[in-house]
């Protein structure tokens, strides 16, 4: 429960640094917004279907696969990094995805199970929801 608090507050760190340095440089940061109405289909594709996925491929897959030949460490390296890259290519390009992406494969090699990282990929995303439609509704009364 430690490690993942201080691994929570280091990729919101990152995100508040990322995004602060983004904006100092002059270049405006993208938000993505989530309409309330779209809640039910948002929650479904962000909270079930790309975490069970996600994990299904990084974790069962690349883990089991490169954890027997690597080791730990480079098998967490190597996931995470593949897991950043793809989330890039998905269009999701933020800092937090390499973060979590090493911080999922971690807490797979460790809990040696796929339940884990599937909660907390899925309460990851929840946050990013429920973050997405409050800014909806901050920046309508602007």
């Amino acid at each position: 429960m430690r490690t993942s608090l201080i691994i929570g507050i280091i990729i919101g760190f990152c995100i508040c640094l990322g995004g602060g340095l983004w904006y100092l440089t002059g270049h405006q940061v993208p938000f993505h917004l989530i309409h309330p109405q779209d809640f039910n289909s948002a929650f479904m594709h962000m909270c079930f279907v790309a975490p069970v996925l996600e994990e299904a491929i990084y974790r069962l897959v690349i883990c089991v696969s490169l954890n027997r030949l690597m080791g730990e460490w480079k098998t967490i390296a190597i996931s995470g990094i593949l897991f950043a890259v793809l989330h890039i290519l998905y269009g999701n390009p933020s800092p937090e995805n390499q973060l979590g992406g090493f911080f999922l494969a971690w807490a797979f090699l460790k809990s040696e199970t796929i339940l884990l990282p599937f909660l907390l990929h899925s309460v990851g995303n929840f946050l990013v929801l429920t973050g997405k439609i409050a800014l909806w509704y901050f920046l309508k009364m602007f």
